[in-house]
């Protein structure tokens, strides 16, 4: 029994046809078929029912097919593992633009001083992006704003922050003891774009305490980046993440118009073992951030 066997027979399965899965691998379905073949014959029983409907696993193929993902699941590991034992090289990381901008920088300032050689690589994305490029394979490392459900993937708890309204540190309601919301309505608001995942934070906190058709725009901006430049100009109130470190920038309440939300780190399940030591490092920077 060879693991390109178990190979073809857990894609198989998984595609649900011969045809899928030759295309998969760039094998010819006869080849697909005769190794799958070969595999019942040296088992000694049928792993597979081929029927008008495609394929179906027999009861022994249900329990063979669990083993075979155990065995491909520690090939795998094995492999990671040896790569583990030599120094990460490169490190291919993807996040959203809150952590990209403010979080990473951080981290990866720290992070040089123990690995020197390093070659860091990060990209820029919305939660969608970032979890699709992790499961591709695209990058090593994500940071998300949500766990990924994924049986392939672990994900860590980083940090957290708090979203919230924000104002030049010379802004008279930087000087209030207490901001209520009456206060916050009579200012101009800077806003993202619409499919900014701050701005839909913001309208969802509008609609719950219902100002969302009191809110005067000033605005708009495209980055965090930008929005945080803008309000130390005093150019209006703001959303902003309690990540976001400027002299020139405060944070106000009201209570009712802040969002609390975690961020997590998270590799594929068959790459923990390679990534482990510096996934550790970065875990262990973020709790003190």
């Amino acid at each position: 029994m060879e693991l390109k066997q178990l190979k073809y027979f857990v894609e198989i399965i998984r595609a649900g046809s011969l045809t899928q899965a030759a295309k998969s691998f760039a094998v010819t379905q006869p080849a697909l078929s005769q190794a799958i073949q070969n595999l019942e014959r040296e088992m000694g029983y049928v792993l597979v029912e081929r029927g008008p409907r495609g394929l179906t696993l027999t009861p022994k193929g249900k329990i063979f097919i669990r083993y075979a993902v155990e065995v491909l699941d520690a090939a795998d590991n094995l492999v990671e593992a040896a790569k583990g034992a030599e120094e990460v090289e490169r490190l291919r990381i993807y996040s959203g633009q809150t952590v990209a901008t403010w979080v990473l920088p951080r981290i990866f300032s720290e992070l040089k001083k123990e690995y020197s050689d390093l070659f860091i690589e990060i990209r820029e994305g919305d939660d969608q992006f970032v979890q699709k490029s992790l499961l591709s394979g695209e990058a090593d490392l994500a940071i998300t704003s949500e766990q990924i459900e994924n049986e392939d993937v672990i994900s860590h708890f980083l940090c957290e922050d708090i979203i919230g309204p924000a104002v030049a540190s010379e802004h008279p309601l930087a000087k209030k003891s207490k901001v209520s919301l009456n206060d916050i309505l009579k200012e101009k608001f800077i806003l993202y774009h619409a499919e900014s995942a701050i701005q839909k934070i913001m309208d969802k906190l509008f609609r719950e305490v219902k100002i969302a058709d009191e809110i005067g725009r000033v605005m708009e901006v495209r980055s965090l980046a930008g929005m945080v430049k803008n309000i130390e100009a005093g150019m209006g109130v703001g959303f902003v993440s309690s990540l976001v470190k400027s002299e020139k920038l405060f944070m106000i309440g009201p209570g009712q118009l802040t969002y609390k939300r975690k961020f997590f780190l998270a590799v594929r399940r068959k790459r923990e073992v390679r990534f482990k030591k510096i996934s550790r490092s970065i875990l262990e920077i973020g709790g003190t951030i």
